[in-house]
């Protein structure tokens, strides 16, 4: 397995614990474009890439996906800054420092901006100033073996509260007029997935290959699906074949992720069950899907190539090859 390290652009936004202004000039915005991750976005598509309007310089990597909200641009680095950027001229409007770097991508929600931080906690910071309004300490992180943790679980933002996973094996739940923790779950394995929900049911996958659908209403479990990585034993391959990093995308019926065994699953998202799965014979399925029209659209690590699929089937549509690893979403 192909062990390249890749810099890609993240964001991570914050939800509020304490009661936060409603500011409607800045409008809701989240990884994945909405609660059901569907990679889908209302707005005029670029017909072709020209020149570079601006860049802006951090002092690390920047992993994940940016959120943008009115006129500001939102993203994490590994400098451990949450930076928001004019949108038009790519300038600073500031910076907010968390003990670890920030490799999730953000959530915007009535003026305050969610994400998380390698030092294992949720922030929620103004979205206009950057002033902390909340910060929120999870448990300690969970031992994991294979060296590649690079992406970590971005927060959902819906009715009245944050989801999100941590590396001490939990999938968290918070009000945000609170500011508590209204119930946890266990997963006893990292959780680097983000969330995704519909019809007040959360999905998420862990880093032991399981992945689960609880009601986001009280935390309990509708039902677990073990995927092919946890038949696998890493050890023998000298790389994790187990985690699902992939986040889920919600379509309909069918809720679709990949996995780090080199698998995309779509399932019946009531009962779990397995309506199809792709085998990419070992070659990682870190992208998170979109799904359009009908289509699962994901990339792959070894295989190199973005890969289109009937949702219904999984039958091949198109592949495109690229020259590298495909891990963006």
């Amino acid at each position: 397995m192909t062990r390249m390290q890749r810099s890609a652009i993240l964001i991570l936004l914050i939800a509020c614990g304490q009661p936060a202004q409603q500011n409607t000039n800045f409008p809701e915005a989240m990884f994945r474009g909405d609660a059901r991750h569907t990679g889908v976005y209302e707005t005029k598509a670029v017909a072709r890439f020209d020149d570079v309007k601006w860049a802006f310089q951090t002092q690390g990597p920047v992993r994940s996906s940016a959120a943008i909200s009115g006129d500001i641009v939102y993203f994490g680095s590994g400098d451990n800054h949450l930076y928001a950027v004019d949108l038009h001229s790519g300038r600073e409007k500031w910076r907010y420092k968390t003990g670890g770097a920030v490799h999730s991508s953000p959530a915007v929600a009535g003026g305050v901006v969610y994400f998380t931080s390698r030092d294992e906690c949720l922030y929620g910071v103004d979205a206009l100033t950057g002033n902390q309004l909340l910060k929120y300490q999870t448990g300690e992180l969970l031992p994991y073996n294979w060296g590649f943790d690079y992406y970590v679980s971005s927060p959902l933002v819906a009715q009245g509260v944050v989801y999100f996973g941590s590396g001490d094996g939990h999938l968290y739940a918070l009000d945000i007029a609170s500011g508590n923790v209204t119930w946890k779950f266990n997963a006893q394995s990292r959780v680097r997935s983000s969330p995704a929900m519909a019809d007040n049911v959360i999905y998420f996958g862990d880093t032991q290959g399981y992945f689960y659908a609880l009601d986001s209403a009280t935390g309990n479990l509708k039902w677990r699906y073990a995927s092919e990585g946890t038949k696998f034993n890493p050890a023998e391959f000298g790389f994790d074949r187990c985690a699902l990093i992939s986040s889920p995308a919600i379509s309909g019926e069918v809720v679709a992720f990949g996995g780090r065994d080199g698998f995309l699953y779509a399932l019946d998202r009531q009962s779990g069950e397995e309506k199809w799965k792709r085998d990419y014979e070992i070659s990682w399925v870190i992208s998170s899907p979109a799904i359009f029209n009908e289509t699962i659209f994901t990339g792959t690590s070894d295989g190199r190539f973005a890969h289109a699929l009937d949702l219904a089937t999984g039958k091949e549509k198109w592949r495109f090859n690229a020259t590298e690893t495909v891990w963006s979403s």
